[in-house]
């Protein structure tokens, strides 16, 4: 069975390109610079929420946080319509795997999630 974590305590995370970082109990650890210039392809596809904002299984609303998996499925943390989208490789809709059931405290419903993370069982983490 699949499981569903919702993550309430402050997750830390470390900005990679920082030159140093000084964590209570811990040594200094250098981290190489930015790079001068950072490139892209100035091509790409719309992979997810193409139909502008809304509610659909076609559409996002206010999105934030985004993960990928092993198998190339998308999972979107789509913060006004409180739910997670999954979004199959070369799919133009996706489907809701948490909350999606308005905005509250119930097991069935998210509040202002920001990000989401699934491990390879497939167990979904929802930071809050």
């Amino acid at each position: 069975m699949k499981k569903i974590y919702l993550l309430i305590a402050c997750l830390f995370f470390l900005v990679p390109f920082a030159s140093a970082y000084k964590l209570p109990g811990s040594t200094i650890v250098n981290t190489p610079a930015p790079p001068s210039s950072i490139g892209f392809l100035p091509t790409g596809i719309t992979v997810a929420g193409d139909n502008g904002p809304g509610s659909s299984v076609s559409q996002l609303n206010f999105p934030s946080g985004i993960f990928v998996d092993a198998t190339g499925y998308i999972y979107i943390t789509d913060g006004s319509n409180s739910r997670i989208q999954k979004w199959a490789p070369g799919y133009s809709v996706g489907v809701t795997v948490a909350g999606g059931n308005g905005t509250g405290s119930q097991l069935n419903q998210l509040n202002f999630q920001s990000d989401v993370f699934v491990d390879p069982e497939g167990n979904i983490y929802i930071d809050l």
